[in-house]
């Protein structure tokens, strides 16, 4: 039985970069569903001009591709000769600007959805002053849209506990940004929502070397999970994507496409959910003992 053959583009090596830990899911899908698949770089595809690099694609036998890519802005030299192909294409994390920017399929988390899901658990936690710490970007989520979900939770809505970096891989600005939201609000928050689960190391990070308690003085909640969040003292929150099952999808939803087995959609939406850990447990703000007796 011949064996479905699909290209995996991927050029970013950081230690942040989802691929990592999404595409071992890829792997062991593609073992599963009988694909065999080859990692390639942008610098081979690009070595050559678009029609023979598309043409190239097409000789070794390709019938798609998934290129671990997003926030696109329409200029990527990729671009024309991924389409000049004619395959089916899928962005396994991205986002839905993503979508009208490239025309191809397109998977992703609801980051609007995450960021309200994450302000609402907090906000159960008896938070009322929580703070973000994002990139600028804020995956696609407008600043309007941030302080709705805010309102929604019955939040405090003061600007200042919104804090924004230029460069989410730069580590002195997320440190700058902890150190205004902690040192330089008139009332610092007890809770923070992380962009990534990167920046929530570096809060453990400035914490230690502070004193600052977590949970006992800051509540901490990641979007990701994708680091191991179980070996870090205390255990991380997180708002976890499921990284082996977005990678499992990929495979089984790129390959239905092939077969003709699923009709396009916009945007193909991954599940997230809430692991609660140690880093935001709810506490009890009451003496050990009372008349005698341990509480």
């Amino acid at each position: 039985e011949s064996r479905t053959k699909i290209l995996v583009l991927n050029d970013e090596q950081d230690i942040s970069n989802p691929f990592h830990y999404i595409f071992p899911g890829v792997q062991i899908g593609a073992e599963t569903l009988n694909v065999n698949l080859e990692l390639c770089s942008s610098p081979s595809i690009l070595s050559q001009s678009e029609d023979k690099s598309a043409t190239r694609i097409l000789k070794c036998g390709f019938q798609g591709i998934i290129w671990f890519a997003n926030n696109f802005n329409g200029n990527e030299p990729q671009l024309p000769i991924f389409r000049k192909t004619g395959l089916p294409i899928l962005l396994p994390h991205a986002i839905r600007k993503d979508r009208n920017m490239t025309g191809f399929h397109v998977m992703g988390v609801d980051f609007r959805k995450v960021i309200e899901d994450g302000l609402r658990y907090l906000a159960r936690q008896g938070h009322q002053r929580v703070a973000h710490i994002a990139s600028k970007d804020m995956r696609g989520v407008t600043l309007e849209e941030y302080f709705q979900c805010v309102r929604m939770a019955g939040l405090d809505e003061d600007t200042g506990l919104l804090y924004l970096t230029d460069d989410h891989l730069h580590k002195e600005q997320v440190l700058c940004g902890i150190d205004f939201l902690m040192r330089r609000l008139e009332q610092p928050p007890s809770a923070l929502l992380c962009f990534s689960d990167f920046f929530a190391v570096y809060v453990y990070e400035y914490c230690s070397a502070r004193k600052i308690r977590i949970p006992d003085d800051i509540a901490v909640l990641s979007i990701g999970g994708q680091i191991g969040c179980n070996f870090m003292n205390p255990t991380l929150s997180a708002i976890d994507f499921n990284s082996m099952e977005i990678g499992r999808n990929a495979i089984r939803y790129l390959l239905e496409i092939i077969c003709g087995k699923r009709h396009p959609v916009p945007f193909i939406t991954s599940p997230h959910r809430i692991v609660e850990r140690e880093s935001t447990r709810k506490l009890i703000y009451q003496q050990k003992y009372r008349k005698g007796n341990q509480l």
